[in-house]
């Protein structure tokens, strides 16, 4: 049967066809797949020097503000090294007044005990 023959022939090169139509889809997947592949294996090497270059980032700003943190310390210390200085200055003035005021007060004791005697005396 000539029929079945030409049938069975279009059959086989339909599914020749078929086949090589498959084979180029095969190909284009397995070529969009591999593209794909070094796609991500790109954005997992952009994102690993990202937080790499984040983890430096926020080492620097902890250093800093360890730092900041550090002369902010030393300013206060400074601060209160220079207030005490400041009240040891002025008691050391208000003592010298006292003592020059207590002075001039002896000298004026001094002088009328010497006026009374000298009065005393004439």
């Amino acid at each position: 049967t000539a029929r079945a023959t030409k049938q069975l022939g279009e059959k086989e090169a339909m599914l020749e066809e078929k086949e090589s139509e498959l084979q180029e889809q095969i190909k284009f997947a397995a070529s969009r797949v591999g593209e794909l592949d070094d796609a991500l294996e790109g954005a997992q090497d952009k994102l690993a020097r990202t937080q790499r270059e984040l983890e430096a980032q926020a080492e620097k700003l902890s250093k800093a503000e360890q730092e900041a943190a550090e002369k902010a310390v030393a300013a206060a210390e400074a601060e209160a090294v220079a207030a005490a200085e400041a009240k040891a200055a002025e008691e050391a003035r208000a003592t010298a007044q006292l003592e020059a005021e207590a002075a001039a007060k002896a000298r004026a004791d001094t002088e009328a005990v010497v006026e009374r005697a000298q009065a005393e005396t004439r």
